[in-house]
C-alpha cells in the first residue's frame, strides 16, 4: 500500500442530514433539548459538537462525564468552575452555578458529553438548568448505559428527546474511506464494512485498521482494496472478563454494592453478609471498581459494571442480603432501594407497593411511581388497592394522558370506604379536573358531591379545596379556618388548605396571614418528613409578595430568580412568577422567554392553576411586540374557567386594553381594566388588580382608576409602597399637579413599574408644568427609560440617559475615582470622563455630590446601593 494508505489520522464526517433535522428545534422557545444515544464509537460526541455549532448560540458550555471521575461531586462542572470564577466548594458552588448560567439562557447552549458518567450533583446541576432556566442542552450518552436520576428525569418529562444515532450511511462511509486513502473504495468492500459494524464509524476504524496493520489493504487498478481485518472485542465484554476474575468473595461484595449503592462503608460492613470484610472492600477500591463519593458512601466506580452484571448470575443469597441490610438502615431512601430491589425480583409486598408509590410519586418519580403502583391494585385488600389506583391516576394525570386517569380515578372511588379515603379522592381529582384540565366547574361539582356524604369533622379540607376552585372562578374567596379546625383532617387535606391561604392571604395585602399560612405548611412538612413539590413551590411565596407589595421591586426578582434555583418540579411558578414581574419591569424580551418557558413547565406540572396566566402574558408579550394576531389567537385558546382565574383575568384585561388602545379607544380600553380590576378586589386579589389599574394611567383615563387605588389602599399596610406610589401618582395626575406627579413616579420606577411611571410623566408633561417642575420630570424620565424594550403608550421627548452613562453616573456619585470606574467597567478613563460630563449635561448637575443628591431623588441605586 503506498504511504498515503499508511496515514494515522482519520477524517471526520459532516452528519450533514442528521444535524440539518435536528437543528431547528433550537429556534423555538423554549427550545426542546436533544438527548443523542447510540453505540460507542458511532459518532455521538461528533454530531453533538456539530449540532451545537449549528445552533449558532454565543457560546457552547461543554460539560463532559469521566468514570474516574463519576464519584466526586461537581467534578463534570470543575472546568467551567475554574474559568468562570465561580466557587468550587459543592455546597457554594451548586447555587453559583445555576444562577450565572441560568440568568442568561437564550445565550448559550449545553453540551454534555457523556452524560451517565456525571456525578449525581453534576447531574442535577444539568436538570435544574434544563428544567427552571430553559437552558437548551443537548446530551450524549453510550446506548445501555444507566443514567443519573436528574439525566434520566430529563428523558421522562420530555425536556429532551432521545435521538437514536444510525450508523453512517452508504454516502457517509463513501465519504469517509475515500478521504482516508485519498482514493476511491471497492464497492464490496465498502458494502461488507458496513453490513458488519452497521456504520459505526469506530468499528469501521478499527476493522480498517487492522486490515493496514495486517498488510491486506492494497491497490488494484487504482481502487483500494479492503481485505477483512480482526474485529475489535465488544467494551462490555472486557468489563465482564474483568469481573469474571475476581476471587468469589471479591465478586459476591461487588454485587451487593452494586444492589444497595450509595451506603456507609461502615453500614455495610456491619449488615452485610459474613464473608464481607474490611480487606474484601479495600481490594474492591484498590481495584477501581469501588469508590468513595464526596459524601463519604461507597459506590460501583463505573455505569459499565453494574451493567456487566445484568449479564451475569447473582447469587440469590446476596439478594436477600441486600434487602436485609438496606432494611436495617433507618431513612426512606434505603426503604425504597429495597423496595425496588424486591419488585424487580417479583416480591415486593403490596402495602410496601402502595408506600413507595407515594413515596416515589412525592420526588417526582413518576415513572417507578407508577410500576409501584399496578403491584398495589392488585391486593385484595380496599385501602391499598385505593392508594395505588390513586398514585396512578395522579401520575397519568402529570403526564397529560387524561383518559387513563379518568379511569384510574374512577377505579379509586369504588375502593374508596373511609371519609379520609373520600376527602382525598375529592381533593385529587379536583386538582386534576381544575388545574390539568381546566374543568373548575366539574371540580366543584364532583367535591360538593363527596363531601355531602361526609361527617361533619372531616369536610374542613374540602372546602379549603372549594375555596380555592371558587376563587379560580372569579367567586369570592373567604379566608381559611383557624389551624387547629382542621388539625384532625388528612395531612394532605391540610396541606392543601395552608397552599391556598398563602396565595390568597398574600395576594389580598393581608401578607401577614400569608406568612402564618406558611409557617403551617412547613411544620406539615416538619411532620411528614417532605412536601409534594406542589407544596413545596409555595414556600416563599408570601415573602416574595411582601417584598413586591412594600416596593422592594429587585430585591423580590432577586428572590424569585433564587427560588427557581431550588424549586424542583415547581418552578413553573416561579418562572410565571418572574415572567409577570418582568413584564411590568417592561422588560419585554424577557418576559417573552420566560413566559413561554412557564407555559412549557407548567403543563408538565401545576398545582395551583397557574397556566392561564402564564399563557396572558404570552399574550401580553405579543401585543406589546407588535403581534396582535398571535395574541388575540392565545387568549381566544383560554376556556371560560381559565380567563376568569383572577390572577389571569387581570392579565387578559392589559392585553384587551392595549390592542383597544392600539385601535384608538383609550377610553373603551380603561374601562375593560377597571371592570376586571373590580371582579379581582371582590374575590380578594387587591395587588394584581392595583398592578394593572397602572395601566390606566398610562393610558391617561385616571378618575375611576384613582377612585379604585384609594379604595384598595384603604385595605393594606401603609409601607406598602407599590400601592402606595399608584395611588398617590394617580391621584396626581386625576387633580392635574404635575408638580406632586414626580415623587409618587420616582417610587414606583423604583418599586418595579418604570413603565407606568414614564407614562405618567409623559401626561404630567402636557399638564402645562412649571419650567422647573418640567425640568425634574424630564431628569427623571431620563433616569429610568433605558431600563424598559417595552413600547410606552407616549412619545418619548426627554433625553435618555444610556445604561453605560448610568452605571458611570453610579459609581461617580459613590465617589469612585476615574480610573477605578475605568478599570471595573473596562473602559478608557478618557470614555469614563465623556460619559460623566453628559450625564451632568442631561441632570443639570455640576458636582459628584449634586449627582448623588439626584440619584438618590430620582430613585435610582448608586454603586453603594443607597437609593
Amino acid at each position: 500500500m503506498p504511504a498515503r494508505g499508511r496515514r494515522t489520522e482519520w477524517p471526520i464526517v459532516d452528519r450533514v442530514a442528521l444535524v440539518e433535522n435536528l437543528a431547528p428545534r433550537f429556534d423555538r422557545t423554549p427550545a426542546p433539548g436533544v438527548f443523542i444515544v447510540g453505540q460507542a464509537g458511532v459518532g455521538k460526541t461528533v454530531l453533538a459538537r456539530q449540532l451545537a455549532d449549528a445552533a449558532a448560540a454565543p457560546e457552547t458550555v461543554t460539560v463532559i462525564g469521566l468514570s474516574a471521575l463519576s464519584g466526586v461531586s461537581l467534578a463534570a462542572w470543575a472546568p467551567t468552575l475554574a474559568t468562570r470564577g465561580l466557587p468550587a466548594d459543592p455546597h457554594r458552588a451548586v447555587a453559583a452555578l445555576v444562577a450565572e448560567l441560568g440568568a442568561h439562557p437564550e445565550q448559550q447552549i449545553l453540551l454534555v458529553d457523556d452524560a451517565p458518567r456525571l456525578d449525581s450533583i453534576s447531574a442535577a446541576v444539568v436538570y435544574q438548568l434544563v428544567r427552571g432556566f430553559g437552558v437548551p442542552a443537548i446530551l450524549t450518552a453510550r446506548l445501555g448505559e444507566p443514567l443519573p436520576d436528574g439525566i434520566r428525569r430529563l428523558l421522562d418529562e420530555g425536556l429532551v428527546e432521545r435521538v437514536d444515532v444510525p450508523g453512517l450511511s452508504w454516502d457517509e462511509a463513501v465519504e469517509l474511506l475515500e478521504r482516508r486513502f485519498d482514493g476511491q473504495v471497492r464497492h464490496g468492500d465498502l458494502d461488507r464494512l458496513l453490513s458488519r459494524t452497521e456504520g459505526n464509524p469506530l468499528y469501521i476504524r478499527a476493522l480498517v485498521e487492522a486490515a493496514v496493520s495486517d498488510g491486506a489493504v492494497r491497490l488494484s487498478d487504482g481502487v483500494v482494496v479492503i481485505e477483512d481485518g480482526r474485529t475489535p472485542p465488544e467494551l462490555l465484554d472486557a468489563v465482564t472478563q474483568r469481573l469474571e476474575v475476581l476471587d468469589a468473595a471479591v465478586h459476591r461484595a461487588l454485587q451487593l454494592v452494586a444492589l444497595v449503592q450509595p451506603i456507609r462503608r461502615e453500614a455495610l460492613l456491619a449488615g452485610a453478609m459474613t464473608t464481607l470484610t474490611p480487606d474484601v472492600l479495600d481490594h474492591l477500591e484498590l481495584s477501581g471498581l469501588v469508590v468513595h463519593t464526596s459524601d463519604g458512601d461507597l459506590r460501583i466506580a463505573h455505569p459499565l459494571i453494574a451493567e456487566a452484571h445484568e449479564r451475569d448470575d447473582t447469587a440469590e443469597d446476596v439478594f436477600a442480603d441486600s434487602v436485609a441490610l438496606l432494611r436495617s438502615l433507618e431513612g426512606d431512601a434505603a426503604r425504597l432501594a429495597a423496595c425496588r430491589i424486591e419488585w424487580r425480583r417479583g416480591e415486593l409486598d403490596s402495602t410496601e407497593a402502595a408506600w413507595a408509590a407515594e413515596y416515589a410519586f412525592a420526588t417526582g418519580d413518576l415513572v417507578h411511581a407508577a410500576e409501584y403502583a399496578h403491584t398495589a391494585v392488585g391486593d385484595p385488600s380496599a385501602p391499598i388497592r385505593f392508594r395505588g389506583h390513586l398514585v396512578l391516576a395522579d401520575a397519568a394525570s402529570l403526564t397529560g394522558d387524561r383518559s387513563r386517569a379518568d379511569d384510574s380515578f374512577m377505579s379509586a372511588e369504588e375502593c374508596a370506604r373511609r371519609p379520609e379515603e373520600w376527602a382525598r379522592l375529592a381533593a385529587h381529582r379536583g386538582e386534576h379536573l381544575a388545574f390539568r384540565c381546566f374543568e373548575v366547574s366539574a371540580a366543584i361539582e364532583q367535591a360538593e358531591r363527596i363531601r355531602r356524604s361526609l361527617p361533619r369533622e372531616s369536610v374542613s379540607g374540602t372546602d379549603a379545596d372549594l375555596r380555592l376552585w371558587r376563587a379560580v372562578r372569579g367567586e369570592a374567596y373567604r379566608a381559611p379556618l383557624p389551624e387547629g379546625s382542621s388539625s384532625l383532617g388528612p395531612p394532605d387535606v391540610r396541606i392543601r388548605e395552608a397552599m391556598a391561604a398563602i396565595m390568597h392571604e398574600s395576594m389580598a395585602g393581608r401578607t401577614e396571614l400569608g406568612d402564618e399560612a406558611e409557617q403551617i405548611l412547613r411544620r406539615l412538612g416538619d411532620q411528614l418528613g417532605r412536601l409534594d413539590a406542589s407544596a413545596a413551590m409555595m414556600l416563599g411565596f408570601a415573602e416574595y409578595i411582601g417584598m413586591l407589595s412594600r416596593g422592594e421591586g429587585e430585591k423580590a426578582a432577586e428572590f424569585a430568580t433564587a427560588r427557581r434555583i431550588d424549586a424542583g418540579e415547581g418552578v413553573g411558578l416561579w418562572t410565571c412568577t418572574l415572567a409577570e414581574h418582568r413584564s411590568y419591569n417592561g422588560r419585554l424580551r424577557e418576559a417573552s422567554r420566560l413566559a413561554a418557558l412557564a407555559v412549557d413547565q407548567l403543563r408538565w406540572r401545576d398545582g395551583m392553576g397557574v397556566l392561564p396566566l402564564a399563557v396572558a402574558l404570552q399574550a401580553d408579550a405579543a401585543a406589546k411586540g407588535g403581534d396582535p394576531g398571535r395574541a388575540r389567537r392565545l387568549l381566544d385558546a383560554l376556556s371560560p374557567d381559565q380567563r376568569n382565574e383572577p390572577k389571569a383575568l387581570m392579565v387578559i384585561a392589559e392585553v384587551e386594553a392595549w390592542l383597544l388602545a392600539d385601535d384608538g379607544d383609550a377610553e373603551e380600553a380603561a374601562t375593560v381594566v377597571e371592570r376586571a380590576a373590580r371582579q379581582a378586589i371582590d374575590v380578594g386579589f387587591r395587588l394584581v388588580a392595583a398592578i394593572s389599574l397602572g395601566l390606566c394611567l398610562r393610558l391617561g383615563v385616571v378618575d375611576r382608576a384613582a377612585a379604585m387605588l384609594e379604595e384598595i389602599c384603604r385595605d393594606v399596610p401603609p409601607d406598602f409602597g407599590l400601592y402606595t406610589s399608584l395611588r398617590d401618582l394617580a391621584v396626581a395626575l386625576r387633580e392635574r399637579r404635575p408638580a406632586a406627579v414626580v415623587e409618587p413616579a420616582a417610587r414606583l420606577a423604583s418599586a418595579g413599574m418604570p413603565p407606568t411611571a414614564l407614562d405618567a410623566i409623559s401626561l404630567a408633561r402636557t399638564m402645562r408644568p412649571s419650567n422647573e417642575t418640567r425640568y425634574r420630570l424630564d431628569r427623571l424620565f431620563g433616569a429610568w427609560a433605558s431600563e424598559v424594550d417595552a413600547p410606552l403608550r407616549r412619545r418619548r421627548e426627554s433625553p435618555v440617559l444610556s445604561r453605560r452613562e448610568l452605571d458611570v453616573a453610579a459609581r461617580a456619585a459613590d465617589r469612585q475615582r476615574t480610573r477605578e470606574i475605568a478599570q471595573a467597567l473596562g473602559i478608557s478613563p478618557s470614555t469614563v470622563n465623556n460619559q460623566l460630563n453628559s450625564v451632568f449635561r442631561k441632570l443639570g448637575v455640576s458636582s459628584r455630590d449634586e449627582l448623588r443628591d439626584v440619584l438618590v431623588e430620582l430613585g435610582r441605586p448608586t454603586a453603594g446601593g443607597q437609593t
